[in-house]
Protein backbone atom coordinates (compact mmCIF):
# COMPACT_ATOMS: atom_id res chain seq x y z
CA UNK A 1 0.00 0.00 0.00
CA UNK A 2 2.97 2.37 0.75
CA UNK A 3 4.16 1.87 -2.78
CA UNK A 4 0.62 2.42 -4.49
CA UNK A 5 0.57 5.60 -2.11
CA UNK A 6 3.99 7.28 -4.01
CA UNK A 7 3.15 6.03 -7.45
CA UNK A 8 -0.19 7.55 -6.69
CA UNK A 9 1.00 10.88 -5.74
CA UNK A 10 3.49 11.03 -8.00
CA UNK A 11 0.90 11.29 -10.79
CA UNK A 12 -0.92 13.88 -9.60
CA UNK A 13 2.33 15.56 -9.23
CA UNK A 14 2.75 15.49 -13.02
CA UNK A 15 -0.91 15.94 -14.09
CA UNK A 16 -0.16 19.38 -11.78
CA UNK A 17 3.00 20.90 -13.56
CA UNK A 18 1.21 19.52 -16.98
CA UNK A 19 -1.87 22.11 -16.15
CA UNK A 20 0.94 24.53 -14.81
CA UNK A 21 2.87 24.97 -17.92
CA UNK A 22 0.61 23.60 -20.61
CA UNK A 23 0.17 27.23 -21.90
CA UNK A 24 3.55 27.20 -22.80
CA UNK A 25 4.29 24.13 -23.60
CA UNK A 26 4.66 24.02 -27.38
CA UNK A 27 7.52 26.96 -26.98
CA UNK A 28 10.02 25.14 -24.67
CA UNK A 29 9.54 21.54 -26.24
CA UNK A 30 12.92 19.37 -26.91
CA UNK A 31 13.48 16.54 -28.28
CA UNK A 32 16.62 14.40 -27.86
CA UNK A 33 17.72 10.41 -28.55
CA UNK A 34 20.58 8.84 -27.46
CA UNK A 35 22.87 7.82 -30.47
CA UNK A 36 23.47 4.60 -29.22
CA UNK A 37 20.56 1.49 -29.56
CA UNK A 38 19.94 -0.21 -26.08
CA UNK A 39 19.27 -3.56 -26.94
CA UNK A 40 17.35 -6.04 -24.20
CA UNK A 41 18.23 -9.86 -25.46
CA UNK A 42 16.04 -12.65 -23.81
CA UNK A 43 17.79 -15.44 -22.72
CA UNK A 44 18.00 -18.97 -24.16
CA UNK A 45 15.25 -21.17 -23.22
CA UNK A 46 14.41 -24.48 -25.02
CA UNK A 47 13.71 -27.50 -24.08
CA UNK A 48 13.98 -31.21 -26.32
CA UNK A 49 12.11 -34.06 -25.17
CA UNK A 50 12.74 -37.82 -26.58
CA UNK A 51 11.11 -40.82 -25.85
CA UNK A 52 11.72 -44.52 -27.58
CA UNK A 53 8.32 -45.18 -28.32
CA UNK A 54 4.63 -43.97 -28.27
CA UNK A 55 4.07 -41.40 -25.74
CA UNK A 56 1.01 -44.00 -24.52
CA UNK A 57 1.36 -46.57 -21.80
CA UNK A 58 -1.31 -48.59 -21.60
CA UNK A 59 -1.96 -52.00 -19.42
CA UNK A 60 -4.30 -53.61 -21.43
CA UNK A 61 -4.86 -57.78 -21.35
CA UNK A 62 -2.44 -57.99 -18.38
CA UNK A 63 -2.58 -59.98 -15.60
CA UNK A 64 -0.97 -59.17 -11.56
CA UNK A 65 2.45 -59.67 -11.15
CA UNK A 66 4.99 -59.55 -8.43
CA UNK A 67 7.41 -56.28 -8.29
CA UNK A 68 10.43 -59.11 -9.45
CA UNK A 69 8.41 -59.49 -12.21
CA UNK A 70 7.92 -55.85 -12.39
CA UNK A 71 11.37 -54.51 -12.70
CA UNK A 72 11.69 -57.09 -15.44
CA UNK A 73 9.43 -55.30 -18.36
CA UNK A 74 10.93 -52.97 -21.00
CA UNK A 75 10.69 -49.39 -19.38
CA UNK A 76 9.38 -46.39 -20.55
CA UNK A 77 12.36 -44.22 -21.47
CA UNK A 78 12.79 -40.38 -22.11
CA UNK A 79 14.73 -37.95 -22.21
CA UNK A 80 14.73 -34.38 -21.49
CA UNK A 81 17.52 -32.16 -22.50
CA UNK A 82 18.33 -28.40 -21.38
CA UNK A 83 19.96 -26.51 -24.34
CA UNK A 84 20.95 -23.68 -22.60
CA UNK A 85 22.77 -22.38 -20.27
CA UNK A 86 20.51 -21.49 -17.71
CA UNK A 87 19.63 -24.19 -15.32
CA UNK A 88 15.67 -24.91 -15.35
CA UNK A 89 12.79 -26.35 -13.23
CA UNK A 90 11.26 -29.59 -14.60
CA UNK A 91 8.73 -31.82 -13.37
CA UNK A 92 7.51 -35.33 -15.01
CA UNK A 93 3.92 -36.31 -14.55
CA UNK A 94 1.74 -39.36 -15.79
CA UNK A 95 -1.58 -38.22 -16.91
CA UNK A 96 -4.71 -41.19 -16.75
CA UNK A 97 -6.48 -40.50 -20.23
CA UNK A 98 -10.33 -41.06 -21.08
CA UNK A 99 -10.77 -44.32 -21.54
CA UNK A 100 -9.03 -45.60 -18.44
CA UNK A 101 -11.68 -47.59 -16.01
CA UNK A 102 -8.93 -49.37 -13.75
CA UNK A 103 -8.38 -47.82 -10.62
CA UNK A 104 -4.82 -46.38 -9.62
CA UNK A 105 -4.31 -48.16 -6.55
CA UNK A 106 -4.04 -50.70 -8.20
CA UNK A 107 -1.31 -49.82 -10.30
CA UNK A 108 2.43 -50.22 -9.46
CA UNK A 109 5.37 -48.21 -10.59
CA UNK A 110 8.81 -47.74 -10.58
CA UNK A 111 10.14 -44.40 -11.60
CA UNK A 112 13.95 -43.90 -12.01
CA UNK A 113 16.13 -44.77 -8.62
CA UNK A 114 12.84 -44.20 -6.61
CA UNK A 115 11.26 -46.32 -4.46
CA UNK A 116 8.47 -49.08 -5.79
CA UNK A 117 5.45 -47.09 -5.41
CA UNK A 118 1.09 -47.12 -5.86
CA UNK A 119 0.38 -44.56 -8.53
CA UNK A 120 -2.37 -43.34 -6.29
CA UNK A 121 0.26 -42.43 -3.25
CA UNK A 122 2.10 -39.74 -5.73
CA UNK A 123 1.30 -36.25 -5.55
CA UNK A 124 -1.72 -35.11 -7.39
CA UNK A 125 -0.33 -32.40 -10.06
CA UNK A 126 -1.63 -30.21 -12.48
CA UNK A 127 -3.66 -31.62 -15.73
CA UNK A 128 -1.70 -30.81 -18.65
CA UNK A 129 -2.87 -33.00 -21.42
CA UNK A 130 -6.35 -32.29 -22.98
CA UNK A 131 -8.99 -34.24 -21.40
CA UNK A 132 -7.04 -35.65 -18.74
CA UNK A 133 -8.89 -37.44 -16.06
CA UNK A 134 -6.22 -37.13 -13.73
CA UNK A 135 -2.55 -36.32 -13.07
CA UNK A 136 0.22 -37.32 -10.53
CA UNK A 137 3.44 -36.25 -9.85
CA UNK A 138 6.69 -38.61 -11.11
CA UNK A 139 9.40 -36.59 -10.12
CA UNK A 140 10.57 -33.06 -10.43
CA UNK A 141 13.72 -30.99 -9.77
CA UNK A 142 16.45 -28.88 -11.70
CA UNK A 143 18.37 -29.96 -14.71
CA UNK A 144 21.56 -27.74 -15.25
CA UNK A 145 22.51 -25.82 -18.27
CA UNK A 146 23.18 -27.94 -21.14
CA UNK A 147 22.68 -31.46 -19.66
CA UNK A 148 20.48 -34.32 -20.48
CA UNK A 149 17.76 -36.19 -17.58
CA UNK A 150 16.82 -39.72 -18.53
CA UNK A 151 13.39 -41.06 -17.02
CA UNK A 152 12.31 -44.61 -16.89
CA UNK A 153 9.55 -45.94 -15.74
CA UNK A 154 7.56 -48.78 -15.54
CA UNK A 155 4.40 -49.76 -14.71
CA UNK A 156 2.48 -53.23 -14.16
CA UNK A 157 -0.60 -54.57 -12.04
CA UNK A 158 -0.42 -55.17 -8.35
CA UNK A 159 0.60 -58.85 -7.62
CA UNK A 160 -1.28 -58.62 -4.46
CA UNK A 161 -4.37 -57.96 -6.05
CA UNK A 162 -6.87 -60.89 -6.50
CA UNK A 163 -6.82 -61.58 -10.10
CA UNK A 164 -10.83 -62.58 -9.70
CA UNK A 165 -11.72 -59.33 -8.12
CA UNK A 166 -14.01 -57.78 -10.49
CA UNK A 167 -12.69 -54.37 -9.91
CA UNK A 168 -9.61 -54.96 -11.91
CA UNK A 169 -10.96 -57.69 -13.84
CA UNK A 170 -11.47 -56.54 -17.88
CA UNK A 171 -10.36 -53.07 -17.30
CA UNK A 172 -8.14 -50.94 -18.63
CA UNK A 173 -5.42 -48.48 -17.77
CA UNK A 174 -4.73 -45.79 -20.11
CA UNK A 175 -1.68 -43.14 -19.42
CA UNK A 176 0.49 -40.14 -21.06
CA UNK A 177 4.08 -38.84 -19.66
CA UNK A 178 3.81 -34.73 -19.57
CA UNK A 179 6.93 -33.46 -18.99
CA UNK A 180 7.24 -29.05 -18.20
CA UNK A 181 9.54 -26.79 -18.16
CA UNK A 182 10.43 -23.37 -16.48
CA UNK A 183 12.76 -20.76 -16.09
CA UNK A 184 14.84 -21.16 -12.39
CA UNK A 185 14.72 -18.19 -11.05
CA UNK A 186 13.62 -19.32 -7.59
CA UNK A 187 16.59 -18.56 -5.43
CA UNK A 188 15.19 -20.29 -2.10
CA UNK A 189 17.16 -22.87 -0.58
CA UNK A 190 17.69 -25.91 -2.90
CA UNK A 191 15.69 -29.61 -1.67
CA UNK A 192 15.41 -32.46 -3.11
CA UNK A 193 12.00 -33.82 -3.80
CA UNK A 194 12.54 -37.49 -2.82
CA UNK A 195 13.44 -36.54 0.74
CA UNK A 196 9.83 -35.22 1.25
CA UNK A 197 10.72 -32.22 3.72
CA UNK A 198 13.97 -33.70 5.52
CA UNK A 199 16.72 -31.81 3.84
CA UNK A 200 19.33 -30.50 5.95
CA UNK A 201 19.11 -27.92 8.25
CA UNK A 202 21.60 -25.51 8.60
CA UNK A 203 22.09 -23.24 11.83
CA UNK A 204 24.79 -20.90 12.29
CA UNK A 205 28.32 -21.54 12.29
CA UNK A 206 27.19 -24.80 10.29
CA UNK A 207 28.90 -24.12 6.61
CA UNK A 208 27.57 -26.71 4.02
CA UNK A 209 30.18 -27.59 1.59
CA UNK A 210 30.48 -29.67 -1.15
CA UNK A 211 33.88 -32.10 -1.24
CA UNK A 212 35.69 -33.32 -4.76
CA UNK A 213 36.86 -36.94 -5.18
CA UNK A 214 40.55 -35.57 -3.95
CA UNK A 215 39.28 -34.37 -1.01
CA UNK A 216 39.09 -30.39 -1.37
CA UNK A 217 36.34 -28.34 0.30
CA UNK A 218 34.37 -25.69 -1.60
CA UNK A 219 31.78 -23.37 0.18
CA UNK A 220 28.06 -24.93 -1.25
CA UNK A 221 25.93 -22.49 -3.12
CA UNK A 222 22.35 -23.61 -0.90
CA UNK A 223 20.28 -22.40 -4.05
CA UNK A 224 21.77 -25.09 -6.35
CA UNK A 225 21.80 -28.71 -6.05
CA UNK A 226 24.32 -29.14 -3.77
CA UNK A 227 23.68 -33.02 -2.37
CA UNK A 228 21.22 -35.16 -4.03
CA UNK A 229 20.56 -38.66 -2.10
CA UNK A 230 19.09 -39.97 -4.96
CA UNK A 231 22.32 -39.83 -6.83
CA UNK A 232 24.52 -41.44 -3.63
CA UNK A 233 25.86 -37.93 -3.02
CA UNK A 234 25.14 -37.07 1.06
CA UNK A 235 24.66 -33.63 2.29
CA UNK A 236 28.23 -32.42 4.19
CA UNK A 237 28.74 -29.53 6.19
CA UNK A 238 31.66 -28.32 7.88
CA UNK A 239 32.44 -26.19 11.65
CA UNK A 240 35.29 -24.09 11.13
CA UNK A 241 38.17 -23.45 13.56
CA UNK A 242 38.15 -19.94 12.94
CA UNK A 243 34.60 -18.77 12.20
CA UNK A 244 35.29 -15.11 11.72
CA UNK A 245 36.62 -15.94 8.41
CA UNK A 246 33.55 -15.52 5.19
CA UNK A 247 33.92 -17.44 2.00
CA UNK A 248 31.77 -17.03 -0.99
CA UNK A 249 29.47 -19.87 -2.73
CA UNK A 250 32.41 -22.02 -4.56
CA UNK A 251 35.34 -20.85 -2.81
CA UNK A 252 37.75 -23.52 -1.48
CA UNK A 253 38.02 -24.18 2.11
CA UNK A 254 41.33 -24.47 3.43
CA UNK A 255 41.60 -27.84 5.57
CA UNK A 256 43.65 -25.72 8.27
CA UNK A 257 40.73 -23.77 9.10
CA UNK A 258 38.44 -26.53 9.07
CA UNK A 259 37.43 -28.06 12.72
CA UNK A 260 35.01 -30.99 12.12
CA UNK A 261 32.84 -32.62 8.74
CA UNK A 262 29.48 -34.13 9.20
CA UNK A 263 27.19 -35.54 7.10
CA UNK A 264 23.26 -35.01 7.26
CA UNK A 265 21.25 -38.13 7.54
CA UNK A 266 17.47 -37.50 6.64
CA UNK A 267 15.00 -38.76 9.12
CA UNK A 268 12.94 -42.26 7.35
CA UNK A 269 11.14 -45.39 7.32
CA UNK A 270 12.13 -48.49 6.55
CA UNK A 271 10.13 -51.81 5.28
CA UNK A 272 11.44 -54.93 8.13
CA UNK A 273 13.12 -56.75 5.93
CA UNK A 274 14.09 -59.97 8.19
CA UNK A 275 12.07 -62.64 9.87
CA UNK A 276 14.27 -62.34 13.11
CA UNK A 277 17.03 -64.91 11.47
CA UNK A 278 20.68 -64.20 11.23
CA UNK A 279 23.72 -65.91 9.92
CA UNK A 280 27.04 -66.12 10.67
CA UNK A 281 29.47 -64.38 8.35
CA UNK A 282 29.81 -66.90 5.48
CA UNK A 283 28.42 -67.42 2.03
CA UNK A 284 24.86 -67.42 3.75
CA UNK A 285 25.56 -63.20 3.97
CA UNK A 286 25.77 -62.64 0.10
CA UNK A 287 22.85 -65.33 -0.36
CA UNK A 288 20.93 -63.05 1.61
CA UNK A 289 22.29 -59.79 0.49
CA UNK A 290 19.10 -57.44 0.08
CA UNK A 291 18.50 -53.53 -0.60
CA UNK A 292 16.29 -52.05 2.79
CA UNK A 293 13.33 -50.40 1.49
CA UNK A 294 13.55 -46.81 2.93
CA UNK A 295 11.08 -43.84 2.16
CA UNK A 296 12.36 -40.15 2.97
CA UNK A 297 9.42 -38.33 5.86
CA UNK A 298 9.39 -35.17 7.48
CA UNK A 299 8.48 -35.05 11.23
CA UNK A 300 5.13 -33.81 10.48
CA UNK A 301 4.11 -36.93 8.43
CA UNK A 302 2.41 -39.94 10.52
CA UNK A 303 5.56 -41.91 11.98
CA UNK A 304 4.70 -45.62 11.16
CA UNK A 305 5.13 -48.29 14.13
CA UNK A 306 5.09 -51.06 12.42
CA UNK A 307 6.42 -55.27 14.33
CA UNK A 308 6.45 -57.72 11.55
CA UNK A 309 8.05 -58.16 8.40
CA UNK A 310 7.11 -56.09 5.28
CA UNK A 311 5.20 -53.39 7.53
CA UNK A 312 6.63 -50.14 7.84
CA UNK A 313 8.80 -48.77 10.66
CA UNK A 314 9.79 -44.52 11.18
CA UNK A 315 13.28 -45.24 12.58
CA UNK A 316 13.60 -44.40 16.09
CA UNK A 317 16.48 -42.30 16.08
CA UNK A 318 14.28 -39.51 14.55
CA UNK A 319 11.29 -40.62 16.54
CA UNK A 320 13.02 -39.93 19.74
CA UNK A 321 14.05 -36.57 19.01
CA UNK A 322 11.11 -35.49 17.17
CA UNK A 323 13.59 -34.26 14.27
CA UNK A 324 13.73 -34.44 10.32
CA UNK A 325 17.36 -36.16 10.67
CA UNK A 326 20.85 -35.76 11.94
CA UNK A 327 24.11 -34.37 11.60
CA UNK A 328 27.11 -37.27 11.80
CA UNK A 329 30.45 -37.18 12.57
CA UNK A 330 32.23 -37.52 9.25
CA UNK A 331 34.66 -39.73 10.99
CA UNK A 332 35.82 -40.90 14.27
CA UNK A 333 36.31 -38.20 16.79
CA UNK A 334 40.53 -37.40 17.28
CA UNK A 335 42.35 -35.53 19.75
CA UNK A 336 43.08 -32.01 18.12
CA UNK A 337 47.05 -31.77 19.77
CA UNK A 338 47.38 -35.01 18.82
CA UNK A 339 50.92 -35.75 16.95
CA UNK A 340 51.29 -39.49 17.77
CA UNK A 341 49.31 -42.60 18.21
CA UNK A 342 50.38 -42.61 21.96
CA UNK A 343 49.18 -38.72 22.11
CA UNK A 344 45.41 -39.87 21.65
CA UNK A 345 44.84 -41.74 24.63
CA UNK A 346 43.30 -38.58 26.68
CA UNK A 347 41.27 -39.38 29.47
CA UNK A 348 40.49 -35.71 30.15
CA UNK A 349 36.90 -33.41 29.76
CA UNK A 350 38.20 -31.10 27.25
CA UNK A 351 35.95 -30.15 24.28
CA UNK A 352 38.16 -27.15 22.91
CA UNK A 353 39.99 -30.80 21.85
CA UNK A 354 36.95 -32.24 19.93
CA UNK A 355 38.35 -32.74 16.02
CA UNK A 356 36.28 -34.94 13.54
CA UNK A 357 38.86 -34.85 10.21
CA UNK A 358 40.32 -37.38 8.58
CA UNK A 359 43.96 -38.44 8.87
CA UNK A 360 43.77 -37.63 12.61
CA UNK A 361 44.92 -39.58 15.11
CA UNK A 362 41.19 -41.04 17.53
CA UNK A 363 40.92 -40.35 20.92
CA UNK A 364 41.15 -43.48 22.86
CA UNK A 365 41.46 -44.42 26.67
CA UNK A 366 38.48 -42.23 27.31
CA UNK A 367 35.88 -43.37 29.46
CA UNK A 368 32.40 -43.37 28.40
CA UNK A 369 31.64 -40.51 31.49
CA UNK A 370 33.95 -38.51 29.39
CA UNK A 371 33.04 -39.00 26.21
CA UNK A 372 29.86 -38.67 27.06
CA UNK A 373 30.34 -34.83 28.95
CA UNK A 374 32.72 -33.77 25.99
CA UNK A 375 30.19 -34.99 23.01
CA UNK A 376 27.27 -32.95 25.12
CA UNK A 377 29.07 -29.90 25.77
CA UNK A 378 30.71 -29.72 22.20
CA UNK A 379 27.81 -27.29 20.56
CA UNK A 380 24.95 -27.12 22.78
CA UNK A 381 22.85 -25.19 20.50
CA UNK A 382 22.97 -27.82 18.05
CA UNK A 383 22.16 -30.90 20.19
CA UNK A 384 25.43 -32.58 20.47
CA UNK A 385 25.39 -35.75 21.82
CA UNK A 386 27.77 -39.09 22.36
CA UNK A 387 26.26 -41.63 19.24
CA UNK A 388 24.29 -43.50 20.38
CA UNK A 389 23.27 -47.41 19.13
CA UNK A 390 20.01 -46.69 16.92
CA UNK A 391 21.67 -43.91 15.62
CA UNK A 392 24.37 -45.76 14.53
CA UNK A 393 22.15 -48.46 13.40
CA UNK A 394 20.19 -45.62 11.42
CA UNK A 395 23.26 -44.36 9.18
CA UNK A 396 24.16 -48.27 8.72
CA UNK A 397 20.43 -49.02 7.45
CA UNK A 398 20.68 -46.17 4.76
CA UNK A 399 23.97 -47.17 3.66
CA UNK A 400 22.41 -50.46 2.94
CA UNK A 401 19.95 -48.89 0.56
CA UNK A 402 19.82 -47.51 -2.61
CA UNK A 403 20.85 -44.42 -1.09
CA UNK A 404 24.22 -45.71 0.01
CA UNK A 405 26.79 -48.17 -1.12
CA UNK A 406 24.70 -51.41 -0.68
CA UNK A 407 27.83 -53.46 0.21
CA UNK A 408 30.31 -54.50 2.72
CA UNK A 409 31.67 -51.33 4.22
CA UNK A 410 35.20 -51.74 4.33
CA UNK A 411 37.66 -51.66 7.74
CA UNK A 412 39.88 -49.34 8.94
CA UNK A 413 42.56 -51.05 10.08
CA UNK A 414 45.17 -48.12 10.18
CA UNK A 415 47.73 -49.56 12.90
CA UNK A 416 48.06 -45.78 14.09
CA UNK A 417 44.37 -45.69 14.58
CA UNK A 418 43.98 -42.79 12.58
CA UNK A 419 40.63 -41.63 11.24
CA UNK A 420 39.12 -41.86 7.48
CA UNK A 421 41.56 -45.11 6.12
CA UNK A 422 40.22 -48.21 4.36
CA UNK A 423 42.05 -51.93 4.58
CA UNK A 424 43.28 -52.06 0.96
CA UNK A 425 42.23 -56.00 1.21
CA UNK A 426 39.25 -56.98 2.60
CA UNK A 427 39.85 -59.20 6.12
CA UNK A 428 36.24 -60.50 6.08
CA UNK A 429 36.10 -62.28 3.09
CA UNK A 430 38.87 -64.92 1.10
CA UNK A 431 41.47 -63.63 -0.26
CA UNK A 432 40.44 -65.22 -3.90
CA UNK A 433 36.79 -63.80 -3.57
CA UNK A 434 36.98 -61.32 -6.55
CA UNK A 435 33.59 -59.50 -5.32
CA UNK A 436 35.92 -57.81 -2.21
CA UNK A 437 37.45 -55.73 -4.92
CA UNK A 438 41.05 -56.88 -4.05
CA UNK A 439 44.54 -55.17 -5.21
CA UNK A 440 47.76 -55.03 -4.11
CA UNK A 441 49.18 -57.90 -1.60
CA UNK A 442 48.34 -59.54 1.16
CA UNK A 443 50.53 -57.32 3.77
CA UNK A 444 48.49 -55.14 6.28
CA UNK A 445 48.09 -51.59 3.95
CA UNK A 446 45.44 -49.13 4.53
CA UNK A 447 44.90 -46.10 1.90
CA UNK A 448 43.19 -42.60 3.45
CA UNK A 449 39.36 -41.40 2.32
CA UNK A 450 40.25 -39.63 -0.76
CA UNK A 451 41.54 -42.40 -2.58
CA UNK A 452 39.43 -45.14 -4.78
CA UNK A 453 40.17 -47.63 -2.09
CA UNK A 454 39.28 -45.66 0.61
CA UNK A 455 35.83 -44.82 -0.60
CA UNK A 456 35.28 -48.48 0.12
CA UNK A 457 34.78 -47.67 3.47
CA UNK A 458 32.45 -44.84 3.29
CA UNK A 459 28.81 -45.48 3.38
CA UNK A 460 28.20 -44.40 -0.46
CA UNK A 461 31.12 -45.62 -1.73
CA UNK A 462 32.16 -42.12 -2.45
CA UNK A 463 33.60 -39.57 -0.41
CA UNK A 464 30.22 -37.77 0.63
CA UNK A 465 29.35 -40.30 2.95
CA UNK A 466 30.10 -41.79 6.36
CA UNK A 467 33.58 -43.25 7.37
CA UNK A 468 34.83 -45.28 10.21
CA UNK A 469 31.92 -47.07 10.75
CA UNK A 470 33.63 -50.05 10.58
CA UNK A 471 37.66 -50.88 12.51
CA UNK A 472 39.29 -47.63 13.78
CA UNK A 473 39.66 -47.36 17.72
Amino acid sequence: MKKKNIITLMIVLFITIVIFISGSYAYWKIEKASLNANVITSKCFDLNFEENQNSDIMLLKTYPISDEEGLKLAPYIARLTNKCSNSLNYQVNLELLNGTSLNEKYVKLKMNQNNITLLNQLPIAEKLVNGSLKSYQLENGIIEGNSTKEFELRLWLDGDIEITDENTMRKEFISKVSITGSYNNYRGTYTEDILNGADPILKDGLIPVTIADDGSVYKADVQREWYSYRKKNWANAVILENETITYQNGEQIPEGNIESYFVWVPRYRYKIFNDGLYYELGSEITNNMQAIEIVFENKNTQAKSGTKKDEWLTHPAFTVFDTNGMWVGKFETGYKDATTTKEGIQNVKDTSQIQIKPNTYSWRGITLANMHENSYNYQRDYDSHMMKNTEWGAVAYLSHSIYGNLGRIRINNNSDYKTGYAAVLEPTCDINDETCNQTGNTENVTKPYNTNIGYLASTTGNISGIYDMSGGA
